[in-house]
């Protein structure tokens, strides 16, 4: 069965689409015709926050018709014929064979789901054709849900200094928790979110360059499906893998398997006695040459941030400690375009460290930890004192970050979204050639390499820029650099000095994996096993 869909979604049918059915209301639910039903089937009414089953051979209740209120558990078995079977705790349902939003495919036969466990599911839709970027970006009602539907998205209020939320509660499953990260990946205490000098119990916490690891945020297992159809990009957000095409790609370890938890650095990286560090404190290095001092790192080739990342690592049975990834990039930016409805991030969040650059002086980069009293969110919108986001301070701003997996080959552009080869990628491990990449087709970057991005690839490998022809209030709102001659390395989110091309988006494919460069460094990642 395949079912063709627009963008307004509407199925009926005797299975359904992921193994659960949500309704808002019971009227909502009891209306329901019954030739669209199941026997067995189970549902969740939001406002009576109860499941429900449903049988044929049910007496029609006055308020449930046939329905009935449904628990897990107990000694009761039941076998019903099209897709489900309940025995004791077990819960398992049959996806819907086929059903095409596009070139969409949702299926997984016998993918277990356990319907007392009700999935946040979060969503959003870019109209790449609008090149307002505050309206090209709506919420969608996708086929596994949309809890974000009618929510008013967050945004930083320059004039009070406080951040917005929204409708968002920050209960939802994504927001991060900060925290100081042992050197062997366990937690060695949580830091209070909106002052990081201290715990989460409220006595002092040592986030120096004596902590005992790196002060990292934490962020749980989220799977995405993205996907574009003509001009409309689609991604679907949630806990829980919905269908075989929800990736974890940021989660996903050595060995193929998905983690619980992954941390990102807080802050950007310094170089401390031989390690690329997450500590508050530092400085930046305006000596213009390699110090031995502790400073922000820059001046180091790809191989060496990689190196001095790595040299955090106390195990050798997982990734451990690296730099950050393409694969935590697009997750990032994903939520951030999420809670602000807008691809305009310095519009929304703030500004970032985008101006004070000297080349004369090399100053102009903002010291860690700055920011360590702004909360999660914080952002100002005059250039100077730097952005926060997730708890992360200049994800973009300040300096260039360099990633991993993701280079730009004579013009051909190629990723890598984890460090296995389950993303369809042909080597293990992250190379400075690309080779074994994924390559992307129809991404050949052009325009004019230092403008703001207005086209780009959407899809599982996340947003990929390639044309440079739009201006600082349309579309991406965010620049591109780029040389096609040549085997280039990605870095992200501009420095300051590049003004308003700084942006969760912007992006230069122009530099060589050898370039040392003062404005240019690396952060911190971690992934265990899972």
């Amino acid at each position: 069965m395949a079912l063709t869909i627009g963008d307004n979604f509407s199925y009926q049918g005797a299975k359904p689409l992921d193994g659960r059915i949500k309704y808002n209301t019971l009227a909502e639910m009891v209306a329901m015709p019954d030739s669209t039903l199941y026997d067995g089937c189970i549902a969740y009414c939001k406002d009576e926050d109860k499941n429900y089953q449903w049988k044929s051979t049910n007496a029609v209740d006055s308020t449930t018709g046939k329905w009935r209120e449904f628990e897990a558990g107990g000694s009761s078995e039941y076998t019903a014929g099209d897709g489900i079977d309940i025995t004791e705790n077990e819960i398992s349902t049959e996806r819907m064979q086929s059903s095409e939003i596009g070139d969409l495919t949702l299926s997984e036969p016998g993918t277990p789901f356990d319907p007392t466990i009700v999935p946040e599911v979060y969503a959003f839709k870019i109209d790449t054709s609008v090149s307002n970027p505050a309206t090209a970006v709506t919420p969608f009602d996708s086929p596994y849900g949309c809890d974000n539907l009618n929510f008013t998205p967050a945004k930083m209020n320059f004039s009070t200094g406080k951040f917005n939320y929204g409708s968002w509660t920050k209960n939802e499953f994504f927001f991060p928790k900060p925290c100081v990260l042992n050197y062997d990946g366990t937690v060695a205490y949580y830091l209070n979110p909106d002052n990081y000098t201290k715990k989460a119990d409220g006595t002092s916490a040592t986030i120096g360059t004596s902590c005992p690891g790196n002060v990292m945020v934490e962020f749980p297992t989220i799977w995405f499906k993205r996907w574009r159809v003509n001009n409309i990009n689609y991604c679907v957000i949630s806990n829980k893998k919905l269908d075989k095409d929800f990736k974890a790609y940021a989660h996903t370890d050595i060995n193929g398997g998905v983690v619980d938890k992954i941390y990102i650095s807080a802050y950007d990286g310094s170089y401390i006695s031989g390690k690329l560090r997450s500590v508050s404190g530092i400085s930046a290095n305006n000596t213009g040459a390699i110090s031995t001092a502790n400073y922000i790192c820059s001046y180091r080739t790809r191989q060496e941030e990689v190196d001095l990342a790595k040299a955090n690592n106390v195990r050798t049975d997982c990734e451990g400690w690296n730099v950050w990834h393409k694969a935590e990039r697009d997750m990032i930016n994903d939520l951030l375009i999420l809670l602000g409805m807008s691809l305009n991030t310095q519009a929304v969040f703030g500004r970032g460290r985008d101006t004070g650059y000297s080349s004369t002086t090399n100053t102009g980069i903002v010291a860690t930890g700055s920011m360590n009293t702004k909360g999660l969110f914080w952002g100002e919108n005059a250039g100077a004192a730097g952005v926060k986001v997730f708890g992360i301070e200049n994800w973009w701003g300040n300096l260039w970050k360099n990633i991993l997996g993701w280079i730009n080959d004579n013009g051909q552009q190629k990723v890598k979204l984890t460090f296995d080869r389950s993303d369809g990628s042909l080597v293990r491990g992250y190379n400075f050639t690309g080779e074994g990449y994924i390559p992307i087709s129809g991404v050949v970057p052009a325009g004019t390499s230092g403008s703001y991005v207005n086209k780009w690839e959407y899809s599982e490998y996340g947003m990929i820029p390639y044309q440079a022809s739009g201006s600082e209030s349309t579309y991406l709102c965010d620049g591109l650099w780029f040389n096609n001659g040549q085997v280039d390395y990605a870095r992200v989110g501009g420095a300051s000095g590049n003004g308003s091309l700084c942006g969760a988006f912007s992006l230069t494919l122009s530099s060589l994996a050898s370039s040392v460069i003062w404005n240019v460094g690396a952060a911190l990642s971690y992934k265990p096993l899972a």
